[in-house]
């Protein structure tokens, strides 16, 4: 999206919540456009409360009935909002959750928890949904989409090299008995083939010189991806234990992937949390990722549609948010596959599952700077 391309959304809380003009000022001042109606917003912001629970203000159930979840970003800013996993609803004892949200969330949402939130935290926030708002294709995908054009644009050139090599060849074949002259052991084309056959000659010289020179760039990116890649020096004595990138995965569906991702982390010396090697026997889950979480500085977040349907994975991604909004942990997504990602996690640039070595460069850079 382009600078001039202003994004607008709309603001939806109580009239007595101090978080609504709080945070609709800085959302302003990151260049959104707040709208006080949703018919002219591309997305919504809900901050829920009691108070707004006992409104249920009619707007809010159009757009939700008219929008959907994926355009509508929870935030909490006073009350409860349990989810009941067994109903698969918010628990009834969610006082700050409205009608319209509860008959509207068939699945648990994520969202932005701001109770008791300081200036900084609002400020983080209003961060997060600036970048949700603007969200558009990970770049990723785009560098995915010009390497699929490179590899169109070298198959091209070597067809038409050979083809023009195949040619040339049958033309100078067939020259060779056509075009001779009454003396027996001279054979001389006319100058019309022979000018042919240059052109052709100059052309397969051509397509091959841009072959080669092809091949030779794309060898040297890859050169230069491994020495970018290349492990980071043993950590100095007395580095932290925070020096860790907690993974966040699909144990089943995703294991291969978030081993590779661990040994790419661990060949920069960085340290990783995962279920399969840190719960200890006996241990609460919950626990068990929350001290994951707090022991680390970074995260990962692995999307696939089996990861965004596990309750787990789901609960893992609710922590990893709440620690970014309080400033303790730096959250990277990385994209498996073709899924729906949820709108909080926009507001992060996502990586895709084949230049995930950038997550990895960026997890380094940011351990080595601290």
């Amino acid at each position: 999206m382009s600078e001039s391309q202003e994004r607008a959304v709309w603001v939806c809380g109580a009239a007595d919540d101090a978080t609504v003009p709080d945070l609709s000022a800085r959302l302003a001042a990151l260049g959104l456009a707040v709208v006080p109606v949703p018919e002219t917003a591309d997305r919504a912001v809900a901050l829920l409360s009691p108070a707004l629970a006992a409104g249920d203000p009619s707007d809010l159930r159009d757009w939700i009935t008219e929008r959907g979840p994926a355009a509508t970003l929870l935030i909490v800013t006073s009350g409860s909002v349990d989810w009941d996993d067994d109903r698969e609803r918010f628990a009834a004892v969610a006082d700050a959750v409205p009608a319209s949200v509860r008959d509207g969330f068939r699945s648990k949402p994520l969202l932005l928890d701001l109770r008791g939130a300081d200036d900084a935290k609002v400020d983080r926030c209003a961060r997060l949904v600036t970048g949700a708002v603007n969200s558009e294709l990970p770049a990723g995908h785009r560098r995915r989409r010009r390497g699929c054009l490179l590899s169109v644009l070298v198959a091209v050139l070597a067809f038409l090299a050979v083809s023009s090599v195949v040619l040339l060849s049958v033309g100078g074949g067939d020259s060779g008995t056509s075009t001779s002259t009454s003396t027996p052991s001279t054979t001389v084309p006319s100058s019309g083939e022979s000018s042919s056959g240059n052109v052709g000659l100059v052309v397969a010289v051509v397509l091959a010189a841009g072959l080669v020179g092809t091949g030779v760039w794309l060898l040297g990116k890859r050169a230069g991806a491994r020495e970018r890649r290349a492990p980071a020096p043993p950590p100095a004595p007395g580095t932290p234990a925070t020096n860790q990138v907690f993974v966040s995965h699909d144990m089943q569906a995703d294991r291969k992937v978030a081993q590779r991702l661990v040994e790419r982390l661990q060949q920069r010396q960085i340290r990783t949390w995962t279920a399969e090697g840190n719960i200890r026997p006996g241990e609460q889950w919950v626990f068990a990722i929350e001290r994951g979480l707090t022991s680390s500085r970074g995260a990962v977040v692995l999307l696939s549609p089996d990861a965004l349907a596990s309750n787990w994975v789901k609960q893992e991604i609710q922590m990893i948010i709440n620690l970014a909004v309080d400033g303790k942990l730096h959250v990277i997504p990385v994209l498996l596959g073709n899924v729906d990602v949820p709108l909080v996690l926009r507001g992060y640039q996502l990586v895709a599952v084949d230049d995930f070595d950038l997550a990895c460069d960026e997890f380094q850079r940011l351990f080595a700077a601290t």
